[in-house]
């Protein structure tokens, strides 16, 4: 009895492989036999323990590291996710300013072809008015000047002569603000 209690006392300090020796056939023979084969039953036990906890921990080591590698693949797909928003947005910006710049050249460019039908118009006008050729100079500029005041957009418009001395400027005639000078005190000295 003392020897299966020693025997059993060693297989619960972790001497798993150790077994009875087994003498006779009687009771303690029997009981030894017993202890041996519940001995390796627990070894056995024990053995496919340890195998599944060696398989649990290769199962959690893999999955911690494809839980890392998934980190990673979120801390990449987010960094390209804000450097793509980055680029969006200068992108937007170039956009916005390219078109607030088209808007403001084909708004030039309206203008100048609207003067240009303008001044075209004026011209043709001009070209087809008989009264130009009439022979009466005076009468000619009243036509002239107001039409060439609104055609050029300017609110003051007139004809200057230099006086035969060439020490200044007369006024012949004068529109300002679409209405007629005088333009008998409109004189520029020459220095």
């Amino acid at each position: 009895i003392t020897t299966i209690i020693s025997g059993i006392k060693r297989f619960q300090k972790g001497e798993h492989g150790y077994r009875l020796e087994q003498h006779s056939q009687d009771e303690m023979g029997q009981l030894a036999t017993a202890y041996n084969e519940m001995a390796d039953n627990i070894q056995a036990h024990i053995g496919d323990i340890e195998s599944s906890r060696q398989e649990l921990e290769q199962v959690n080591s893999q999955l911690e590291s494809e839980v890392e590698q998934r980190r990673q693949i979120q801390k990449e797909l987010a960094r390209h996710r804000d450097n793509l928003e980055i680029k969006v947005k200068e992108r937007t910006l170039e956009l916005e300013k390219e078109i607030i710049e088209r808007t403001r050249i084909e708004k030039n460019q309206q203008e100048i072809e609207d003067r240009l039908r303008e001044q075209n118009s004026a011209l043709l006008y001009l070209a087809g008015n008989q009264q130009l050729f009439s022979g009466y100079f005076d009468l000619s500029l009243d036509i002239i000047i107001p039409l060439a005041a609104k055609t050029l957009q300017v609110d003051r418009c007139g004809v200057w002569l230099l006086n035969r001395e060439n020490t200044a400027y007369h006024c012949l005639k004068l529109t300002a603000f679409g209405k007629p000078v005088d333009p008998s005190k409109q004189t520029i000295s020459i220095d």
